[in-house]
């Protein structure tokens, strides 16, 4: 034996029985071809209990290495279908916390897990073997497998909004220790589920999640998630992974935590970790946004100029001075959410301001018996996606579905509360724990009351994040004084103007809250405010997520009355 692999590998696998006890399931490859075959792929709901069942099953049942390395492969592509086409349900919609997409969301991560176990089972056991030239290329594809489960299980925690699973950065970091140790991090393979039509390796791997998790994702929509672990790809082994021998800021990782990349100001302080030079990839990303050489893997899924920027700034590790932050002693804020854009604010606004409940659109969310909580979840427990449907009940539980999805994907605006987790002088972090959370997606407007009843703050979510049972949201804070204002360009018809919110008394002075597809910096507008027009040319990007862009502007004609007063501004100070 070459190394100590239990020291390596520190894999937690179940408990293998006798395959007696699963007589009733195929556990042979030609079986499962069969099986396979019977199943109805198009039916993705009894695909998504089936599937993963059937995984966990075969993980807890003795065979021979060989078959089971065989009944894997056979069982990935059809994981790869059914992971596709359940991971569309969420990624391109807002966040969801109703009973049926938890279940989903269960279901997904258990069939992901499931095929990470099965391959880490058949990498310890030939683990305990000295790898000779004959057989090295077995070992590359057992430890390729299992980091591109591993992998993709954080990525989904990603995309769910979730904190990865315990043990899940321990049992990925281990893993690719081992690999490195045997020499297999860089033998390139072909494999289309993992690289597309591209050859890749396990360094590939390891450092995709590694770029995914330095670039916080928790703050990108699901979109941006697929953007920067694919269209990243074929450029992600231009990082290293290297002693810690440097002097400055920057990332680095330890291959016995169970956590991704750090941060440290200062590595030269840090033991026991190592380095992550991203000088090489930044150069690559440079280049990109100087004259468009862009990788290959780029027309997978394609990344923005914005995002791009985001990404290179991420891994440039700049120190940045964070905010004073202050607890905010779980103090309740009254939240109204669901404001998706401008228009749908203002028409919400004085039915807000006059606190006029009873009359309001807005309905008031009754906090529910269900609560955000997945360790509730098992297969015993699951409503919506059983192994059969009783022929009486199909319909029903086929139109319930049918009205939760349109339920969901129509936007709704609701008042409910949430506590203050901490604050600083730009933003917040708010918390609930209840399903009201579901709707909510990165980049809306949120309006916030609280400290002094009187005194409503407009926000904007930033990112959203699941832990121990609650949702979090970073709310970047715009402006407590704001109020309605008709733009239109320079040049432009009646047809294209639009309404957009001035904010004063801010700390770049007063800005605007345009649409930020349609306006950049230097524009020149026509104003209309309070039946007086102004016409202004917008200034620096103060600050923008994906929908709307804050810009301070100067003004060119009629200047505002220093004796004008806030008290027509829609939001009292």
């Amino acid at each position: 034996m070459a190394t100590d692999i239990s020291e390596i590998l520190v894999y937690q696998l179940p408990e293998l029985s006798s395959p007696r006890k699963a007589a009733d399931i195929p556990l042979t490859p030609s079986k499962l071809a069969k099986w396979l075959e019977s199943l109805p792929l198009l039916n993705v709901n009894q695909l998504s209990y089936s599937i993963p069942k059937y995984i966990q099953q075969l993980n807890q049942i003795n065979i021979s290495d060989k078959d089971r390395f065989a009944m894997l492969e056979h069982l990935r592509p059809v994981v790869a279908h059914l992971y596709m086409s359940l991971t569309k349900r969420f990624t391109r919609r807002n966040l969801d916390l109703s009973r049926e997409s938890q279940e989903i969301q269960w279901l997904t991560r258990e069939m992901i897990h499931g095929m990470a176990v099965g391959y880490q089972r058949l990498l310890s056991s030939i683990a305990q073997k000295k790898i000779g030239m004959m057989n090295r290329h077995q070992y590359t594809v057992l430890a390729q497998r299992t980091m591109y489960y591993l992998s993709e299980h954080i990525r989904l925690s990603y995309m769910l909004c979730c904190v990865p699973p315990k043990g899940a950065w321990l049992e990925l970091n281990c893993t690719y220790s081992y690999a490195l140790k045997q020499g297999l991090t860089n033998t390139k393979l072909k494999d289309d589920l993992a690289y597309f039509d591209e050859k890749g390796s396990i360094d590939t791997l390891y450092n995709r999640i590694l770029v995914l998790s330095m670039v916080a994702p928790y703050s990108l929509r699901g979109a941006e998630l697929e953007q920067v672990y694919y269209g990243l790809t074929s450029w992600s082994e231009l990082i290293r992974i290297r002693e810690n021998d440097a002097s400055s800021h920057g990332y680095a990782i330890g291959f016995d935590d169970d956590y991704g990349p750090i941060y440290y100001p200062r590595l030269e302080n840090i033991a026991n970790k190592m380095m992550i030079d991203n000088s090489h990839l930044l150069r690559q990303l440079k280049r990109w946004q100087d004259s468009g050489d862009r990788p290959e893997s780029f027309d997978n899924k394609g990344m923005t100029d914005k995002l791009l920027a985001q990404v290179a700034m991420a891994l440039e590790a700049a120190k940045v001075e964070s905010e004073e932050q202050y607890e905010g002693d779980n103090e309740p804020v009254e939240i109204v959410m669901g404001l998706q854009d401008i228009d749908l604010f203002l028409e919400h606004v004085d039915s807000i301001m006059n606190d006029d409940i009873i009359n309001s659109p807005i309905p008031k969310v009754k906090i529910s018996e269900s609560e955000l909580d997945t360790g509730s979840i098992h297969w015993d427990t699951l409503q919506f996606y059983t192994p059969t449907i009783q022929p009486t009940s199909a319909r029903q539980v086929s139109m319930k579905k049918h009205v939760q999805q349109q339920a969901t994907d129509v936007p709704t605006v609701r008042r409910h509360k949430f506590t203050v987790e901490n604050e600083s002088k730009m933003g917040a972090c708010i918390s609930c724990n209840d399903l009201h959370g579901s709707g909510l997606f990165i980049g809306e407007m949120m309006f916030i009351r609280g400290y002094d009843p009187q005194v409503w703050t407009l926000g904007i979510v930033r990112w959203m994040r699941i832990s121990a049972n609650k949702l979090y949201v970073g709310l970047y804070l715009l402006s407590a004084q704001v109020d309605s204002v008709v733009v239109n360009k320079e040049g432009t018809t009646e047809e294209l103007t639009v309404n957009a919110l001035w904010m004063a008394d801010g700390n770049d002075d007063d800005t605007l809250l345009l649409p930020r597809a349609e306006f950049r910096t230097g524009n020149k507008l026509q104003l209309t405010h309070h039946d007086e027009d102004f016409f202004v040319t917008l200034g620096k990007d103060v600050w923008h997520s994906e929908g709307f862009a804050q810009f301070n502007f100067s003004t060119e004609a009629v200047e505002q009355s220093d004796s004008e007063s806030f008290e027509e501004y829609l939001m009292p100070a």
